[in-house]
C-alpha cells in the first residue's frame, strides 16, 4: 500500500511538471517556476508547511479555509495577494466583499507563515504573500490526505484591492451552471477546470445562510429529502445564519466524496449541485465519483491548481514583496499575552467565533510568539478597535476589561461612533499630558552619546 501511494504522488508529480510545461508554452513564456526560491531562500517552502501543518492539525476548518483564499485571491485582479490587505484610506479592501464579508478567515495564519518566512529567510522580505497564499493551499490540502504538487512560484504582491471586483467576479453558492461556466471562462478556465476545481468543498463547512434557500426550498429532484430535514436540524427557515454544514459527509479529509455527494443529490450548495443536474458536467462528476479512490480527481484539481495560480500574476518590476501581507507592520501582540483570554474566557466576555479563529494560530500548549492583530484594521488610525470592544472582541483581557460592565463603557462607545473624531482629539491630548510625566529638565539628568548607555 505504500508503494503504491508513493507511485502514485511521483506519477502526479511528474505529469504536472509536463502539464505545467505545456500550459506555458501554448500561453507564452511564463516566469513563474517551482524553484523560484531555492538558491534565494531555500528555508522558505519548509518553513510555510510547518506552520500550516500545525494550523491545520489545531482546527478542523483552517484547510479549508487557506485553500479557498487563494481562490479568492486569484478570481479577484489575479493572484496577487490583493485579498489579505486591510482597508485603508487608499485601500478598498476585499474582505469587507459579500463573498468575504464575516466568511472569509485564516488571516492570522497567513501573518504567521509571513513572520516565519522572512526569519528563515535571514529576517528580509523575500517571498511575496501571494506565493505564500498558493503553497499554503498546496500544504493545507497535503495536510487534508490529498496529493502535492509543484507549485509555479515568483509571484510579486499587488499594491491595490477591489471590493466591487471581488463583488462582481468571485463565484456565488447560488449560481446555476451556466453563471458558473461563465465565471470561470472570464478566468481562462473551462468545465474541468470548474468541477474539478468545485471539489475543494470536499473539506470545510459553509454557513446556513448560503444554504437554507435549497434545503428548504428546491424541490425532491434536486435534492435528497433525507438530506434535507438532517441539515434543516441545525440551519433554521428564519435564523441561524452562520450555524455551520459540513460541505461533504468527511469535511476534514481531502477525497472524492464530494462527488459521489452529487450524485446522490446531497450537494449543500446550489452551486454544487449544480454540477450535476443533468447538464454537460454531469459525466466529468460521474467520473471523478467512480475513479479508484479518487486519483483522477487528485490529478485534476493539481492541474487546475497551477493552472489557477496563473491568473495574471505580477512579475518582474511589478507589484512588490510586501514587509506585512496586510499591507502594515504595526498592531500585533503575541500569543502568550491572549492565549488565556482566547481559551478561558466565557461568551459572556468573548465573541465566540472571534476566539475560535485565534486559536488557529495561538495553540492552547505552544506559539507563544506567534502573532495577532489588535483589532480588524491595523493599518488605520481610527476608531475600529473601540468598535471591536462592544463586539467583545478584543484581542487582549486588559482591552476587553474597558468593555465590561464597567464606568469606561460609556467612553468606549463613544470613540466607537463618529468615525473616530472623538476618539483622535482626546488620544492626542492625553498623549500630551503622558509626555508630561515626571521630565527630567534643568541640570538634572543627562544627555546621552547612546540612547542604549548611560553616560560615562
Amino acid at each position: 500500500m505504500a508503494n503504491s501511494h508513493r507511485a502514485i504522488f511521483f506519477t502526479i508529480l511528474l505529469l504536472l511538471a509536463v502539464a505545467a510545461a505545456a500550459t506555458a508554452s501554448s500561453a507564452g513564456f511564463s516566469p513563474l517556476s517551482p524553484y523560484y526560491y531555492s538558491k534565494i531562500c531555500p528555508k522558505a517552502l519548509p518553513a510555510i508547511r510547518r506552520v500550516v501543518e500545525a494550523a491545520v492539525s489545531g482546527e478542523r476548518r483552517m484547510g479549508a479555509s487557506l485553500l479557498r483564499l487563494h481562490f479568492h485571491d486569484c478570481f479577484v485582479q489575479g493572484c496577487d495577494g490583493s485579498i489579505l490587505l486591510d482597508a485603508t484610506p487608499t485601500i478598498d479592501s476585499e474582505k469587507t466583499a459579500l463573498p468575504n464579508n464575516n466568511s472569509a478567515r485564516g488571516f492570522e495564519v497567513i501573518d504567521m507563515i509571513k513572520a516565519e518566512v522572512d526569519k528563515a529567510c535571514g529576517g528580509k522580505p523575500v517571498v511575496s504573500c501571494a506565493d505564500i497564499l498558493a503553497v499554503a493551499a498546496r500544504d493545507s490540502v497535503v495536510a487534508r490526505g490529498g496529493s502535492r504538487w509543484e507549485v509555479q512560484l515568483g509571484r510579486r504582491d499587488s499594491t491595490s484591492a477591489s471590493r466591487t471586483t471581488a463583488n462582481n467576479d468571485i463565484p456565488s453558492p447560488f449560481m446555476d451552471l451556466p453563471a458558473l461556466k461563465s465565471s470561470f471562462q472570464k478566468q481562462g478556465l473551462n468545465e474541468r477546470d470548474l468541477v474539478a476545481l468545485s471539489g475543494g468543498h470536499t473539506i470545510g463547512f459553509s454557513q446556513c445562510q448560503f444554504f437554507r434557500n435549497r434545503i428548504f426550498n428546491e424541490t425532491a429532484d434536486n435534492i435528497d429529502a433525507e438530506f434535507a430535514r438532517e441539515r434543516r436540524a441545525s440551519c433554521f427557515a428564519g435564523s441561524g445564519d452562520a450555524n455551520l454544514g459540513s460541505l461533504d459527509g468527511s469535511p476534514t479529509r481531502f477525497d472524492a466524496s464530494y462527488f459521489k455527494n452529487l450524485v446522490e443529490k446531497k450537494g449543500l450548495l446550489h452551486s454544487d449541485q449544480a454540477l450535476f443536474a443533468g447538464g454537460s458536467t454531469d459525466s466529468v462528476v460521474k467520473g471523478y465519483a467512480g475513479s479508484n479512490n479518487g486519483r483522477s480527481f487528485w490529478f485534476d484539481f493539481a492541474s487546475s491548481m497551477v493552472k489557477m495560480g496563473n491568473i495574471k500574476p505580477l512579475t518582474g518590476n511589478s507589484g512588490q514583496i510586501r514587509v506585512n501581507c496586510r499591507g502594515h507592520t504595526i498592531g500585533f501582540s503575541q500569543c502568550q499575552f491572549f492565549r488565556n483570554r482566547i481559551f478561558n474566557e466565557t461568551e459572556a466576555n468573548i465573541d465566540a467565533e472571534f476566539a475560535r479563529e485565534r486559536r488557529a494560530s495561538c495553540f492552547a500548549g505552544s506559539g507563544d510568539a506567534n502573532l495577532g492583530s489588535l483589532d480588524g484594521s491595523p493599518a488605520r488610525f481610527d476608531g475600529s478597535y473601540f468598535k471591536n470592544l462592544v463586539e467583545k472582541k478584543g484581542l487582549l483581557h486588559s482591552d476587553q476589561a474597558l468593555f465590561a460592565g464597567g464606568s469606561t463603557d460609556s467612553v468606549v462607545k463613544g470613540y466607537g461612533s463618529n468615525n473616530g473624531r472623538s476618539f483622535w482629539f482626546d488620544f492626542a491630548s492625553s498623549m500630551v499630558k503622558m509626555g508630561n510625566i515626571k521630565p527630567l529638565t534643568g541640570n538634572r539628568g543627562q544627555i546621552r552619546v547612546n540612547c542604549r548607555k548611560v553616560n560615562a
